[in-house]
């Protein structure tokens, strides 16, 4: 039984790292325990069941399995919590560390923020660390928190943290923090460089696994319809229509492995905005998937190029609010401004007690805006608190916001290249069709969903969520256009 005792120090090391509750902790190993036992008694029963009757329905096999596969799906979903805590506190902890630096005078301003974090509404990680932070911390010193909280966390952010409690017992806090703060400004651009750079190279692989090699697929199935020696086009098998529907299923894998754009190029809606652009994009994208479902069932491509091209206008039309919205919060901000305006009144001030930002208070009230917004909006709370500040060393968050900003422009980039690439796709696939005799309809229905699908992954690409439907949308337009049906 060590495996069993193992496997319970690991959940309930992972359940004091996901929750502060001590019942929860305490009742860890029984969970493990209870897991075991039941997926043990439920492998015998059903072993039993099927020597006994020859055979077992799916229902009687579900019943059996439902308490276990329960209790596992508890346990794996602590485990992705706990992946998802980290991700987070990774990307944020750059900014926590900055603004705690840029207002230090003691070293100890870290460990404030920590806590003044744990009710922070922009950096749910940090949050989540803030407040067993300030659980730890009571029981413990800040020291002894920071070493149990490290173990919490992976990568840099638990280096960081290690470095920052052993300085904190050295006196040398203070050094550590602007030093590490220094590094972070210089190597901020160069992140976010890399950042886009991915995404573009990521478009650039897609179209060839979501718009050459579909075309590529089309252009066989066309040849292979089309006997030089008899004249005739023979109709491929239904079955041809599995590689349309294949793509369509391969979307959600495509779409999760796509991560959303950095924290610094990011935008937020508020609930009620996103709620709306979710409901629209969603009626956008089935709109544009209709067509196939129509031209599967009755097999008529003339219809299906007047649905194509009627639903992609209706679709882009929709779609425009959420991608318009997405592009003015990125391009339209005025992130610099704030942080200028936030510079000159330390530099007149020495401090932000009495800042009463009018440029703030305006982009704070936009329902769609840079996550960065959020982010400066909360942490000009915390810079109050802090008392004096000097400007020189306040400098340091302006420089770290100029350096976001200024990659943030390189958006366009990453728009240009997805519109490119979005347009080539079904493009290419039309081009395709043009290779046989006859079109038959599992023809038409690979090129147009493989296109369709590179437009929804490209949509992800250029804005980071799925708000809007707008560049699928074109890319059917674009294929009711280009497509050779008469």
């Amino acid at each position: 039984m060590s495996l069993l005792k193992s496997l319970e120090e690991k959940y309930m090391h992972l359940i004091a790292v996901s929750d502060p509750n001590l019942r929860k902790y305490r009742n860890a190993g029984k969970e493990v325990g209870l897991t075991f036992y039941s997926s043990l008694f439920s492998s015998a029963l059903l072993l039993a069941f099927y020597l006994a009757f020859g055979n077992i329905d799916l229902m009687t096999a579900l019943l059996i399995l439902a308490l276990p596969l329960s209790l596992i799906f508890k346990i794996l979903n602590t485990a992705f919590s706990i992946q998802s805590l980290r991700k987070n506190v990774e990307q944020e902890f750059a900014f926590l560390l900055i603004a705690s630096a840029s207002v230090s005078k003691t070293g100890l301003e870290l460990s404030e923020y920590l806590k003044f974090s744990a009710n922070s509404k922009a950096m749910k990680g940090i949050k989540a660390i803030g407040e067993r932070f300030v659980q730890l911390s009571e029981l413990f010193g800040n020291n002894e928190a920071f070493h149990y909280i490290s173990n919490i966390l992976g990568g840099r952010a638990r280096q960081l943290l290690n470095e920052y409690a052993s300085s904190l017992s050295s006196g040398t806090a203070l050094y550590m923090l602007r030093d590490r703060a220094n590094d972070m400004v210089k190597n901020a651009q160069v992140e976010l460089e890399k950042s886009i750079q991915s995404r573009i190279m990521l478009a650039l692989l897609l179209i060839a696994l979501l718009g050459m090699a579909p075309s590529m697929i089309t252009g066989f199935f066309a040849l292979q319809s089309f006997s030089l020696t008899e004249g005739s086009s023979n109709a491929p098998s239904n079955s041809t229509y599995a590689f349309a529907w294949g793509a369509l299923a391969f979307l959600p894998l495509l779409l999760s492995m796509i991560p959303d754009y950095p924290l610094a190029m990011r935008v937020i809606f508020r609930k009620d905005v996103e709620r709306a652009l979710n409901l629209i994009a969603f009626s956008a994208g089935s709109l544009l998937f209709l067509p196939a479902m129509i031209l599967a069932i009755n097999g008529n491509a003339q219809e299906f190029r007047r649905l194509v091209f009627e639903l992609s206008l209706i679709a882009l039309i929709l779609s425009l609010p959420g991608f318009i919205s997405t592009l003015r919060a990125v391009f339209a901000s005025s992130v610099d401004e704030i942080a200028e305006d936030m510079l000159n009144h330390v530099r007149v001030w020495r401090s932000l007690l009495l800042y009463r930002g009018e440029t703030m208070e305006r982009e704070r009230r936009k329902s769609v805006k840079p996550w960065i917004v959020v982010f400066m909006d909360e942490a000009r709370h915390f810079f109050k608190s802090a008392g004096d500040c000097d400007p020189n060393i306040f400098q340091l968050l302006v420089d770290f916001i100029h350096e976001s900003e200024r990659s943030l422009k390189k958006f366009t980039q990453v728009l240009a290249i997805v519109f490119g690439t979005s347009l080539f796709s079904p493009i290419m696939s039309a081009m395709m069709l043009n290779l046989g005799g006859t079109l038959f309809p599992s023809q038409i229905a690979i090129a147009y969903v493989s296109a369709l699908t590179y437009g929804i992954v490209a949509e992800k690409l250029a804005l980071g969520k799925l708000k809007s439907a707008l560049i699928p949308s074109i890319a059917a337009l674009v294929f009711a256009l280009s497509a050779p049906i008469h």
